[in-house]
């Protein structure tokens, strides 16, 4: 069973800092293989600035984890570019698996200029409502827990410090969570 989550979509230049491409964006990679497959075992990251006007900024990262029962994901996230093939990869979740597979791209459906990032992607917008529809009718109506909790946020914490100690050792890493 492998997992994907790909994320490429051009950001201005001038943004790039050291560490934002890994926690604004690989933040949700890692909350989403928490949700799906759990804590992984193992992490191994690599990193290159290429569109960044700060040279220490990573604008692509690549994180993969490893699970102790042999599943491997797979976080890719990019700011450096933007994906307009034919079927693009502009945000991608794919789970592959031994009886099935599934996926969640947000190219399907698009309406104007984007002004900013995915300013012009209907399924981007439609996931702030989920979530808000989620919380107010299941949590808040329906006494339901939310789909994260403290802990995961506790786990993403320690996986993206894995993934930076990967990124500075240029190994891969053992994950404490202690």
């Amino acid at each position: 069973m492998n997992y994907w989550a790909i994320y490429n979509k051009r950001h201005d230049a001038s943004i790039g800092a050291p560490d934002l491409t890994m926690r604004e964006l690989m933040i949700h990679h890692v909350y989403c293989m928490l949700y799906f497959l759990g804590r992984p075992s193992h992490v191994y990251a690599t990193g290159t600035s290429v569109h960044f006007e700060d040279p220490s900024a990573h604008d692509q990262l690549m994180i993969t984890a490893e699970y102790g029962d042999g599943i491997i994901a797979n976080l890719w996230g990019s700011f450096s570019a933007d994906d307009r093939s034919r079927e693009p990869w502009s945000c991608y979740f794919k789970i592959i698996g031994m009886e099935g597979s599934g996926v969640i791209p947000w190219d399907v459906t698009k309406f104007g200029e984007p002004v900013l990032p995915f300013w012009d992607d209907a399924t981007y917008w439609d996931s702030f409502l989920q979530v808000q529809s989620y919380f107010l009718n299941e949590c808040l109506g329906k006494s339901q827990q939310p789909l994260s909790t403290l802990d995961d946020a506790y786990n993403s914490a320690v996986i993206l410090d894995a993934a930076r100690q990967s990124l500075t050792d240029k190994r891969r890493i053992e994950i404490s969570y202690r």
